[in-house]
C-alpha cells in the first residue's frame, strides 16, 4: 500500500481528462507543471485532488469505473458535466487528507471499494 494523490487535469478547450496518480515528493501542483512543459498542444488545468493510502489501488478502481470513457491510457472524454461530478465524487470518497501530515492516522478511513461506475 502506498500514499499518494490521484488528481483530475483537465485539456482545456476539450472534453478531455487525465485521471492520475503521483507520490512523494511530486505534488499534483508538481505534475501539472511537469506536463504543461511537455508542449501539450493545449494548456492543462489541475481540476480536483485528494490523498489517498493506496494511490494504485484508487486510480485503477476509478479508470476501471470510468472505462467506458477513456480514450487512451490515463485520458477520458467527460462530454457531460454531471459525469465530472461523477468522478469527482469517486475520488473523494477515496479522500484520506487534502494534503499530508506527518501522522499516519487517516489512511484507516480509506475504503476498500468503489461502488459507482458509470455509464
Amino acid at each position: 500500500m502506498k500514499p499518494g494523490y490521484i488528481y483530475l487535469i483537465h485539456s482545456v478547450g476539450t472534453y478531455r481528462y487525465k485521471i492520475g496518480l503521483t507520490v512523494a515528493p511530486r505534488t499534483p501542483e508538481d505534475r501539472l507543471k511537469e506536463l504543461n512543459s511537455r508542449q501539450s498542444p493545449y494548456p492543462l488545468k489541475l481540476i480536483h485532488y485528494v490523498f489517498v493510502a493506496d494511490v494504485y489501488k484508487v486510480e485503477k478502481e476509478i479508470h476501471q469505473a470510468c472505462k467506458s470513457f477513456n480514450v487512451y491510457r490515463e485520458w477520458f472524454e467527460f462530454t457531460k458535466n454531471a459525469y465530472l461530478q461523477q468522478v469527482i465524487q469517486l475520488m473523494e470518497r477515496s479522500n484520506v487528507a487534502q494534503r499530508p501530515n506527518n501522522n499516519s492516522q487517516g489512511y484507516g478511513q480509506y475504503q476498500n471499494k468503489i461502488n459507482l461506475s458509470l455509464p
